[in-house]
């Protein structure tokens, strides 16, 4: 096993034990409709466990202000890669994602910081 993969494996872990539940919504593109012009979104929900902070003076940017919320949730938990089109909800509080920052280990994902308002 790669060390990457046990960093991977210990994240997951870590997350489990001091997370608390989410749904992470995550929308794709579905079918074209030609009459209305518009495309149809496919919404799938994947229930993980994920950390909630409060975002410190120094995250704050440009896109990042200082009343957002950062989610960490290990990438083994999930199937994809998120994007800002996805969705959060947290004790039934729907967030938009702002801004997705990878942490990785030999070009293997091992967390996701994730910033939502």
């Amino acid at each position: 096993m790669s060390i990457a993969n046990a960093l991977k494996k210990a994240a997951s872990k870590t997350i489990k034990v001091l997370g608390g539940d989410i749904i992470y919504r995550r929308i794709t593109t579905g079918i074209y409709n030609p009459t209305t012009g518009s495309m149809s979104e496919v919404k799938t929900d994947v229930s993980i466990k994920g950390v909630v902070s409060n975002v410190s003076k120094a995250e704050v940017t440009d896109l990042v202000s200082s009343q957002d919320k950062r989610l960490i949730i290990s990438a083994g938990d999930i199937t994809f890669t998120p994007t800002t089109f996805d969705r959060v909800i947290i004790s039934g509080t729907e967030y938009k994602i702002i801004q997705i920052n990878v942490n990785e280990q030999d070009n293997t994902d091992i967390t996701f910081d994730i910033f939502l308002r």
